[in-house]
């Protein structure tokens, strides 16, 4: 799947946007989703497993064959790992999902009362009050109006007229308010950034263990994508069109918490909490980390089971991993 993604990376790419309004019944099919064949020789080869004793008995295997599919045709967009072997990525990312990368054994219920996840809950109770009371009421439409067709059409094939029309109002009306697309853009995405940048500061400075910390952003992670839904699209659609090393302001926040990331999952591996689902030799803490950053933002899986199966995903597949018993 991984090395499809790669070879197909524009079909792939497709696969995340709603198709354009004059697109045929054919392309629409084609990209509005994984092939039906992909899922189910996934879950066979899952339940093939767990049959024979394999994996834990309490994984959902449908949760598990779509977060899988989503993961590896990840390794094709190109976003965390532009320049990173796709062969190698993939190896790490299954070899995550079967062994964990925690060392010892972790369980949801000591997770749970964790220092790094009492500052993770603390922060996402705050998000209800990130409403900026200084923005107008026109301002406001029209950042409404944005939100969702950038999220819809992604930044890039999004055009002012199209923004106007879903907010009922003139093309100019918005250059009333908003000096360029770009602008509006950096208006709607500024609270969005500061609530995640902040939440990642309070778990990475907490007195927890590395194992802690990356349970705890998980949780962000998939709180995130539930309560920032077209935030979150945006931002992910923006990141598949402007290299990382562009040096764009709008990465900056996105890099920065990579870079927390990486201190954890360094510090983790030095201190023997954490390994790479036990392969030897183990791979960088970069390579590592990005890989970890993956399975962190199971975000299909949000829209279509909620978060706290995928919270589940993340505990079992990333955490633990399947292939652990007890």
């Amino acid at each position: 799947m991984a090395d499809l993604s790669v070879r197909h990376r524009a079909a792939t790419h497709f696969t995340r946007y709603e198709p354009p309004t004059n697109a045929g019944v054919e392309f629409a099919t084609l990209a509005s989703g994984q092939p039906p064949e992909i899922g189910l020789a996934i879950t066979e080869i899952l339940a093939q497993g767990r049959a024979a004793g394999d994996f834990a008995a309490d994984i959902d295997l449908a949760v598990l064959a779509e977060g899988l599919y989503i993961f590896m045709q990840g390794v094709g967009l190109g976003v965390l790992h532009e320049n990173d072997d796709p062969r190698a990525t993939a190896e790490i990312l299954a070899n995550l999902v079967l062994g964990g990368i925690a060392v010892l054994d972790q369980h949801g219920s000591g997770l749970d009362r964790s220092a790094a996840m009492a500052a993770a809950k603390r922060e996402i109770a705050s998000w209800n009050e990130a409403d900026d009371e200084s923005v107008g009421d026109k301002l406001k439409l029209i950042q409404s109006a944005a939100r969702t067709e950038f999220a819809r059409r992604g930044f890039e094939a999004t055009t002012v007229r199209d923004i106007a029309s879903a907010a009922g109002v003139g093309p100019g009306a918005i250059y009333r308010v908003i000096e360029s697309k770009h602008g509006l853009l950096l208006s709607i995405m500024s609270t969005y950034q500061a609530c995640v940048s902040k939440a990642y500061d309070a778990v990475v400075e907490s007195e927890s263990t590395a194992v802690e910390k990356i349970d705890a952003l998980a949780w962000v992670n998939v709180n995130v994508v539930e309560t920032f839904r077209d935030e979150f699209e945006i931002q992910s659609s923006y990141l598949r069109v402007i290299a990382p090393a562009s040096g764009n302001a709008e990465w900056v926040p996105h890099e920065r918490r990579a870079k927390q990331l990486l201190k954890v999952v360094t510090n983790g591996v030095r201190s023997g909490q954490l390994h790479a689902g036990g392969m030897d030799p183990s791979p960088s803490s970069a390579l590592l980390a990005r890989c970890v950053r993956d399975l962190m933002w199971p975000a299909h899986v949000v829209h279509r089971f909620g978060k706290e199966v995928a919270m589940d995903l993340c505990r079992k597949g990333l955490i633990q991993g399947i292939a652990r018993q007890g």
